[in-house]
């Protein structure tokens, strides 16, 4: 005699995040993930799975970094999907989550860091303090890469990317790539079945 199991739905929501990554793009994207998680536990429509329509031109190497290690912290299970770009740091946010998905139009973006100096004169200490830090981040980078594309049929050395042989990735190279699990065409991705969230990209 076979049972069939139940297949338990989860409550999903979407939040949207289109635009570079900053302090204050990731707090509010952090802060709103918070709110859906605290203030929609116990109703019709908790949050139980959250998906992450994202399009970034990356930024901020420490809030790339930060966002990542509070996405893989999260209680609930999180899927990425590539709406236009995802270049330089904003891949560590696509890849925090275990379902990653690209439209079909959509491209990725592995190239160097750069630091912008705007304080006027430096000294060399400073110097050399900002550069043993871009190598530290551009070493931490290639080992979250590394790590999530792990048994990819055809791996991307990110090293090489970071050093400066830049390299745009299309939506089936993503998969071969690891990067990815699969493409999908743009139209039915938004569901007004599910609840959306718009964290404030800009301040």
């Amino acid at each position: 005699m076979f049972c069939r199991k139940k297949v338990i739905q989860l409550s999903e929501h979407i939040f949207h995040f289109y635009g570079a990554v900053t302090p204050f793009s990731f707090q509010n994207l952090q802060n709103t993930i918070m709110q859906a998680l605290q203030v929609n536990k116990g109703t019709p429509n908790p949050c139980e799975k959250i998906t992450l329509l994202l399009s970034s031109q990356g930024g901020d190497l420490n809030s790339g970094f930060t966002a990542y290690n509070f996405l893989r912290a999260l209680p609930v299970p999180l899927k990425a999907v590539n709406m236009g770009t995802i270049e330089s740091i904003a891949m560590m946010i696509f890849l925090a989550a275990d379902d990653r998905i690209a439209v079909e139009y959509s491209r990725f973006l592995l190239h160097s860091f750069h630091w912008g100096f705007s304080a006027g004169a430096i000294d060399h200490s400073r110097i050399s303090e900002h550069t043993a830090a871009l190598t530290f981040d551009a070493e931490r980078y290639c080992k979250i890469f590394d790590e999530r594309t792990n048994g990819a049929e055809s791996p991307i050395d990110a090293r090489k990317c970071l050093r400066g042989d830049s390299v745009i990735i299309d939506p089936a190279t993503a998969i071969t790539s690891g990067i990815s699990g699969s493409t999908i065409p743009a139209n039915g991705i938004v569901s007004f079945e599910n609840v959306h969230w718009w964290p404030a990209i800009y301040g």
